[in-house]
């Protein structure tokens, strides 16, 4: 039995139950299981090593690092795309980077 599958058997269902449970309740829910045993190591590149499934729930209330967590998890180990997003966060949140020490070095200085 492959890791997916005893994902699907053993697994799927109960997040799905508990990402409900919590979507109903208005509550922010992210569960990411990621399967091992595939032909190339899962944190390395190329992108498609990266196997796995997510069960999700994020409304508008959700915390930054819930959602940045997210963006790691669709990003699946490439920087450039996580910077991106999280950039994109930080505009459509209104968060202040101005500070940052390394987005000033990635992106330069901004006013």
């Amino acid at each position: 039995m492959t890791d997916e599958d005893f994902y699907v058997a053993n697994i799927k269902s109960e997040l799905d139950r508990l990402g409900k449970l919590c979507q109903e309740r208005g509550l922010p829910f992210l569960a990411h299981v990621q399967f091992q045993g595939t032909e190339e190591p899962i944190d390395e590149y190329p992108q498609g090593a990266y196997d796995g499934e997510t069960t999700r729930f994020l409304p508008d209330t959700t915390s930054l690092s819930l959602r940045w967590a997210w963006y790691a998890i669709q990003c699946k180990g490439n920087i450039d795309s996580f910077f991106f997003a999280v950039m994109r966060d930080a505009k459509e949140h209104v968060i202040d980077t101005t500070g940052s020490l390394v987005l000033s070095q990635v992106f330069g200085k901004r006013s």
